[in-house]
């Protein structure tokens, strides 16, 4: 190479210096749109106030009006507005440091919603915390985390692929299933001595068994994020890993079904008829929706491009599927999973689904999932007997690590891989995540989860899921971080936001 080749820039050097020129501008644009719209918002939020309390003392003397009325509506949408910016803000920024410091970004939004909640900013400044997610803005962010839930399962539906499972073979369904059964005893079998403690009033049945799916659950989004930026996707470990986690997924969700289904029950005959109709609605969704789909979508889109009006058939058949399932006495959750999952693959609408659905969903939605586990975490409550929460904490930590972990690596051992990797697949399908989170949720809003096991439980999520990138750099040190940014565009990863 001469001297003048040498100085002057290559096509790849001044390619790179466009796109950091371009992420420049984009971050100042971004940083200057988020200081409008929060000055915006704050000043909006000034004047409903000065506003309402001007309603409310000219309508004391002549009684509610119409103008009291829309006044209260007014200073409500501001308050979810403003719930709204703060904590999609908070969760991308927790996010983003989260990403920097080589973790998926579910543990910094996780993160960030404990900052907003009674463990940090509600301890330390309530009236702050009160004013930025007010109490009565909290049914709405609830409605938005439902909501994000059951388009994640959707997402979660959509990238099931029968042909991995089947590629694997007879390996992943015995990993998958010692995988389940394992943490699932170890739960049962810690709650009876968590009960008397933490049980509060709930009955042992649904206490127990919430708990034993809290261990055994693997969250595949999370994992294939990992394993994405590790560069272990395409090795055979990281493909026995993910069809390790998708049986186990589709295993748990079954589960956690059965176990809402006995929890809403009000008889064993309730629970049985709740039984018998999800097992029908997974047949006619399999038997009949799956091919009735692919000719509806078909006819939207004769030349394959996607049509708003193929668009709105899935959202609409998304929405009526979650609706059967939670009417039937499940969770609509389940429904939004199935109807995913019986979509076919390779029709171009999915493509469309993940691009956009998956853009809204991580953006928006789940930000205000995790926003709402945050505020109704207290770990100051938890830890009111130190020496009981300790105590607790240590035996979920044992059964979920040693459950998970520990029955992942012996198996793995015993059918011939070596410990190195046998360790390291314990290690990738000890990552709870989201998943895990979704299970709380649903056990907490069902009563079946106390507040104070709650809190600890959370944390064991936020702790197996931290520390899996840490481990995995120790057991297997020749794979480290690619940094390759995910385009949300891209169908194949646009599941993998977490």
């Amino acid at each position: 190479m001469n001297r003048e080749q040498a100085i002057t820039p290559t096509v790849d050097q001044r390619a790179d210096r466009a796109r950091s020129k371009s992420r420049r501008r984009v971050l100042r644009l971004t940083a200057v749109q988020l200081a409008v719209v929060g000055a915006g918002v704050v000043l909006v939020r000034l004047v409903l106030d000065l506003g309402a309390s001007t309603a409310t003392s000219i309508g004391s003397v002549g009684g509610p009006t119409a103008s009291t009325a829309s006044a209260g509506h007014g200073d409500l949408l501001a308050k979810v507005l403003l719930a709204a910016l703060v904590v999609v803000a908070v969760a991308r920024g927790t996010g983003a440091v989260a990403l920097r410091i080589g973790q998926p970004r579910v543990v910094g939004e996780i993160v960030g919603g404990f900052l907003l909640g009674p463990t940090v900013l509600g301890a330390v400044a309530p009236g702050a915390s009160a004013w930025l997610v007010p109490p009565d803005a909290l049914p709405a962010l609830d409605a938005f985390a439902q909501l994000g839930l059951v388009l994640f399962m959707f997402l979660v539906g959509l990238e099931l692929d029968p042909a991995l499972v089947r590629r694997q073979g007879h390996r992943s369904a015995v990993l998958s299933n010692v995988g389940m059964v394992v943490p699932f005893t170890f739960g049962v079998g810690i709650a009876l001595v968590l009960h008397p403690a933490f049980g509060n009033g709930v009955a042992f049945a649904p206490f127990a068994l919430f708990l034993g799916a809290s261990m055994a659950i693997t969250a595949f989004p999370v994992l294939a994020a990992i394993l994405t930026e590790r560069d272990l996707a395409q090795r055979p470990l990281g493909s026995l890993a993910l069809t390790c986690a998708a049986v186990d997924d589709v295993t748990a969700w079954f589960l956690l079904a059965a176990v809402v289904a006995l929890v809403r029950a009000t008889s064993p005959a309730d629970a049985a008829l709740t039984g018998a109709l999800a097992v029908g609605f997974a047949l006619v969704m399999i038997v009949a929706v799956r091919p009735l789909l692919r000719g509806l979508v078909s006819r939207f889109m004769p030349d394959e491009r996607v049509t708003p009006g193929a668009i709105a058939l899935v959202v609409v058949g998304l929405l009526a599927s979650a609706w059967t399932t939670e009417t039937i006495g499940i969770h609509a959750i389940f429904g939004a999973f199935m109807f995913g999952a019986v979509l076919p693959l390779r029709m171009p609408v999915v493509h469309a689904l993940h691009a956009r659905i998956g853009t809204l969903t991580s953006v928006l939605l789940l930000p205000a999932f995790f926003a709402a586990t945050g505020l109704h975490t207290d770990l100051w409550a938890v830890a009111g007997d130190p020496r009981a929460a300790w105590g607790a904490f240590g035996l979920i930590m044992l059964g979920a690590v040693g459950g998970k972990l520990g029955a992942i690596s012996v198996t793995a051992r015993s059918l011939g891989m070596t410990w190195r990797d046998s360790t390291a697949l314990g290690v990738l399908m000890n990552t709870r995540g989201l998943t895990e989170l979704v299970i709380l949720g649903i056990g907490l809003q069902l009563g079946a989860i106390p507040h104070e096991l709650y809190g600890l439980l959370v944390v064991m999520a936020l702790v197996t899921t931290a520390a899996t990138t840490p481990l995995l750099a120790v057991i297997l040190p020749s794979t480290r971080s690619s940094r390759r940014p995910v385009a949300v565009s891209d169908p194949a990863a646009s599941a993998r936001f977490l």
